[in-house]
């Protein structure tokens, strides 16, 4: 299924940026979300916030369809976090937004 992976600030806040995305089932609150580009070993990563439903109802009212499914996320820190994904999260810090960090036991 196509999902919107929207990316937030620590605590949550405005979008920072999205990215459309093929994924076999949902996430969960509290999972753990790695993007690695093609191009480079390093990572941004993020932690689930929440899901956030985007229904349209028909014109009669009578039935709806899901729009959009839209994946939030929160800025976090893994153990591969590129210097750019560092840097955004340092300023967020900066912001009185810290970070969490990916616990070292998944690894």
């Amino acid at each position: 299924m196509k999902v919107t992976l929207s990316f937030v600030p620590p605590g949550g806040g405005e979008t920072d940026y999205e990215v459309e995305c093929e994924v076999p089932f949902l996430p969960r609150e509290g999972d753990y979300l790695t993007l690695r580009s093609s191009s480079d070993a390093m990572t941004s990563d993020f932690i689930v916030r929440r899901i956030r439903w985007h229904i349209r109802a028909s014109e009669d009212d009578e039935t709806a369809s899901v729009e959009t499914i839209v994946v939030e996320a929160e800025f976090a820190l893994g153990p591969l976090s590129s210097d750019n994904h560092k840097a955004s999260c340092s300023m967020y810090e900066g912001r009185g937004k810290p970070p969490n960090h990916f616990e070292d036991s998944v690894y």
